[in-house]
């Protein structure tokens, strides 16, 4: 099989969501009563699916932990949503791959709602093959299931396909589902998440040169 498949991330690696998501966090902590933590920490909740990291930092069951996620919706769905762009040079980078025939898809711990609406205001709907996210209620956030439900959409076996992500849950889970992983040093992840990564990029271009010279697969 000559075609091959890339998987892309969303916050931290397609889109630069830090804006709303930290206007989110703040605003659920105001909400919920709680002393505002320092950037430091908030900047934690950018990946991994927020109700764990909500019931992490309160202290609280996963089930408690959804309050604060209402709390973090509110903001979100009214202005957070938009408070976001597109990394430089990821529109070019993903033109440049749907154009020469690679298969594209998304594999995000957001909600898949959420997410289609941030692609579609970018306008690159149309250019991926599969995107697949989280439930509103909290459900389908492992990422390497994710990366399996992409695979089984398209009909692309991981021996074709490349994850590309920021975290750690994105490397974690494209080892869980047999694919290979790349690591966008543009991201929020910190250099030892990725570590994890089998390879690391520094830009959208250094991207597109090495898997078009068959570096990652």
């Amino acid at each position: 099989m000559n075609k091959r498949l890339v998987i892309f991330d969303l916050d931290g690696t397609l889109s630069d969501s830090a804006e709303g998501i930290i206007n989110s966090v703040r605003h659920a902590y105001r909400k919920g009563g709680r002393d505002i933590p320092d950037h430091g920490e908030i900047m934690s909740f950018l990946g991994p699916p927020l109700h764990l990291t909500f019931a992490e930092k309160w202290g609280v069951t996963e089930a408690r932990a959804f309050e604060a996620v209402g709390f973090f919706r509110e903001y979100y769905l009214e202005r957070g949503i938009f408070e976001n762009r597109p990394y430089p040079g990821v529109s070019e980078m993903i033109t440049s791959l749907y154009e020469s025939g690679t298969m594209l898809a998304v594999a995000t711990a957001k909600p898949e709602v959420f997410a289609r609406r941030i692609i579609a205001r970018y306008g690159m709907e149309d250019l991926f093959e599969a995107i697949e996210g989280s439930s509103l209620e909290g459900g389908r956030t492992d990422k390497c299931a994710l990366i399996l439900d992409v695979l089984k959409k398209t009909g692309m076996p991981g021996a074709c396909a490349v994850m590309t992500g920021d975290r750690y849950t994105d490397f974690e889970g494209a080892s869980g589902a047999g694919v290979c992983s790349v690591g966008v040093k543009w991201g929020y992840g910190s250099e030892t998440e990725l570590n994890k990564a089998d390879f690391q990029v520094a830009s959208p271009a250094e991207f597109v040169e090495k898997f078009k010279k068959g570096v990652f697969i």
